[in-house]
């Protein structure tokens, strides 16, 4: 009698375990349904709002509403494991363009971001905003800050860049009776240094630099030894003779006559 009262009971028990466990899963499924149902499209993730520096994150089909920082967006195409909030030139607004005010410093329009310094005839210096402090930065020699790629850019690529006026060379109106090379690629040796040329592009310069001990020879178009290069040879037991003094020589003989 008793194996049968303990086989009654664990029967009675194991159906109540079942029945208890059925009606916990569906109110968890049903709450979880209910709540994914409001803001959350799913479950789990982030989502844009009406704004394009705002966003949704839900967490188990909770949803809470955010901002990014000033100066960054919300970024859909985001990854699982990315932070939502990216620098403007990743992230596509159309539709929802209206962004938070900006949050100014004396230092930065925004609290963060990247920006350029000075004007069309300065073009190769830009800063990085962090939480508004400004840390600045030069771009390569020759190069400028295109604000529109946040790199740094040919100065002819850059439509804020006035590309003679900040590399100080202008290409010649008939280039094909100076230069060398094809139509398109015309090559001029600086007229400042040897170790410098300037290829002019659609009748835009672009800066070179053949490096430390090397002069352009614009009868070959090639990086030579400075005794190739007409003007551009140092005297033996020259003062100039020795790291970075080439330019030096070159500039203080050039217009010497």
């Amino acid at each position: 009698m008793l194996t049968n009262f303990l086989k009654r009971t664990i029967l009675i028990g194991a159906t109540v375990f079942v029945s208890v466990c059925s009606q916990f899963q569906g109110n968890y499924y049903q709450k979880q349904q209910y709540q994914s149902s409001g803001d959350c499209p799913q479950p789990n993730g982030t989502f844009p709002t009406s704004t394009c520096d705002g966003y949704i994150q839900c967490i188990n089909g909770i949803p809470e509403e955010k901002l990014c920082p000033d100066g960054l967006l919300f970024n859909p195409e985001s990854g699982p494991r990315s932070f939502p909030c990216q620098y403007p030139v990743d992230v596509d607004c159309t539709g929802r363009e209206r962004t938070q005010p900006p949050q100014a410093t004396d230092e930065c329009p925004h609290q963060f971001g990247y920006y350029k310094i000075g004007d069309e005839q300065n073009c190769g210096q830009f800063k990085n905003c962090v939480d508004g402090r400004s840390f600045i930065f030069d771009c390569p020699e020759g190069l400028a800050w295109n604000s529109a790629s946040y790199r740094c850019d040919w100065p002819d690529q850059v439509s804020d860049c006035n590309a003679e006026a900040y590399l100080g060379f202008t290409c010649p109106s008939d280039a094909r009776q100076f230069g060398f090379g094809a139509e398109e690629y015309r090559f001029f040796r600086s007229p400042n240094d040897c170790q410098r040329y300037f290829i002019c592009i659609d009748s835009k310069p672009r800066l070179y630099n053949c490096g430390e001990g090397k002069a352009f020879n614009d009868l070959s178009n090639t990086c030579d030894d400075p005794e190739n290069v007409t003007g551009c040879a140092l005297p033996q037991n020259s003062q100039f003779r020795g790291s970075s003094k080439l330019a030096q020589y070159y500039n203080k003989n050039l217009y010497k006559n």
